[in-house]
């Protein structure tokens, strides 16, 4: 028999055995794998990324935040609003965001910060609003989104149809109600109506139950005193879920009777494959409304800072870098 097993090679295994001792060959079994492993994990590193030098698990956030942003050099749009918004909103109300621009001026994140000519076909405009409702918001967070959209809402012309989109694992429309689910693993239950429909949760994501290209199709509002007070009661109304899932929501909005003109997208997440996603994203609008023009937010989010202004570049839209000053 050869090998690891052969007799003579036992034997002489039990003999330095016997003359080094069983702690001495443990101690230096202990050094020998540690020093496997380090060198494992360098070659891994440097496999994964030709130029990290530290663990790549250290949040690369801290250093963003411990160096302060200056609006004046930054070359995109970055909104920055007061050191006041991390009180509790309970306590203090949230303050309008103050955005700095490249034109200095004070703009509501779900508006364009860049104005266009003024349109003669006014009713011609479908603005659909998509806010992230996920739990890695926080309450100021939360607080100064839903302030935003309300305010965005009541600027409406009554000619313009709208809707509004809730999204974090799932996603639905806002006048629909989740009655179920929102925590991690669980499936999500939501009511429209005398209508039940159910998101199953699974393998890190969510599956409408008739299957993602079968999603429910849905109607514009107008933008009157009644619908918009119907709105802005879902905004004051829904509640923070778990999950973040980027297309979702698009194509329950590319779902709509008609093709909107313009979608707002705010989120404070990453998604998993994100480059891979936001490609989908802008080939799915694209195919079905060529004109679409998607304009992205980023709360705090410079991970997700590529992907969200490839989508708004490649839909002639607008992206912008929310900073809230919320650690």
């Amino acid at each position: 028999m050869n090998g690891l097993f052969d007799t003579r090679f036992f034997l002489d295994s039990k003999l330095i055995l016997t003359e080094l001792g069983y702690l001495d060959i443990y101690l230096l079994s202990l050094a020998g794998i540690s020093m496997g492993l380090f060198i494992a994990k360098q070659i891994w590193y440097r496999t994964v990324d030709p130029v990290a030098v530290v663990d790549p698990v250290e949040p690369t956030v801290e250093k963003l935040v411990e160096e302060p942003v200056e609006p004046a050099v930054v070359e995109e749009e970055i909104f920055v609003v007061p050191p006041s918004a991390k009180e509790d909103p309970v306590v203090a109300p949230i303050p309008v965001p103050v955005p700095v621009s490249r034109a200095g001026r004070s703009e509501n994140m779900f508006k364009r910060v860049v104005e266009e000519p003024i349109v003669e076909e006014e009713k011609s405009r479908r603005i659909v609003y998509i806010m992230d409702v996920s739990k890695s918001l926080s309450a100021g967070q939360f607080a100064l989104c839903k302030s935003e959209l309300t305010q965005a809402l009541k600027e409406l012309p009554e000619s313009t149809e709208y809707q509004v989109i809730f999204f974090s694992g799932a996603t639905w429309f806002a006048h629909q109600r989740m009655i179920e689910g929102g925590k991690k693993g669980e499936n999500v239950v939501i009511r429209d109506g005398d209508k039940i429909v159910t998101w199953n949760s699974g393998f890190g994501e969510f599956r409408f139950e008739k299957g993602n290209h079968n999603l429910p199709e849905g109607e514009w509002r107008k933008a009157t005193k009644e619908n918009i007070d119907a709105s802005l009661k879902d905004v004051e109304e829904v509640k923070r879920s778990f999950g973040t899932t980027w297309h979702l929501p698009f194509m329950l909005a590319m779902n709509l009777e008609t093709v909107p003109t313009e979608i707002y997208f705010l989120t404070d997440g990453e998604t998993a494959h994100q480059n891979l996603v936001a490609e989908g994203i802008v080939d799915m609008v694209k195919s079905i409304g060529p004109e679409t023009q998607i304009h992205t937010r980023a709360l705090m989010v410079p991970k997700a800072a590529e992907p969200l202004r490839h989508i708004a570049k490649e839909t002639a839209g607008e992206y912008l870098l929310i900073d809230l000053n919320v650690v």
